[in-house]
C-alpha cells in the first residue's frame, strides 16, 4: 500500500465553497419533500366502505325511484366486487343477492321495491347502520 501513488483530485476539489453548501441544501430539501409526499400518500385517511356507500345513497335520495334503484344496483355491484377483493365471501354473497334483486326489479314498468328499504339492506350488508 505504501508504494501506491496518492489519489489525484482536481485542483480545488477539496475546497468547501458556498456553491457546494447550496447544492447540498437543495438536495436535502428535495429529498425531504419527496419523503414527506411519500409519507402523506401512505398514511392518509381513507373513508370507510360504509361512509362511501352512505354518501352515494344520500346523493341518490332526490332521484326518481327507478333511477334510485339503478344507483343502488350499481353500488351493490361495486361493493360486492370490493368485498371479493377483500376476500369477504359472506359480504360479497349478500351484496350480490341484493344487486340481483335490484337488477331484476329495474326491468319492471312499476318497481315494487322500496328504495328506502334497499338503502337499509345495502348498509346492513356492508356493516353500516341502516
Amino acid at each position: 500500500m505504501a508504494d501506491l501513488r496518492p489519489a489525484r483530485l482536481p485542483q480545488g476539489f477539496d475546497a468547501f465553497s458556498g456553491d457546494g453548501i447550496l447544492a447540498i441544501l437543495a438536495l436535502a430539501l428535495l429529498g425531504g419533500v419527496c419523503l414527506a409526499l411519500l409519507v402523506m400518500a401512505v398514511t392518509r385517511l381513507r373513508p370507510s366502505l360504509a361512509a362511501t356507500a352512505r354518501k352515494s345513497l344520500d346523493a341518490a335520495r332526490g332521484l326518481d325511484p327507478s333511477e334510485r334503484l339503478l344507483v343502488q344496483a350499481r353500488l351493490a355491484s361495486e361493493l360486492a366486487k370490493a368485498a371479493n377483493r377483500r376476500r369477504n365471501a359472506e359480504r360479497a354473497k349478500r351484496l350480490t343477492a341484493i344487486g340481483e334483486r335490484l337488477s331484476a326489479e329495474l326491468y319492471r314498468p312499476e318497481p315494487r321495491l322500496d328504495p328506502n328499504e334497499m338503502d337499509g339492506e345495502i348498509l346492513a350488508a356492508i356493516g353500516g347502520r341502516g
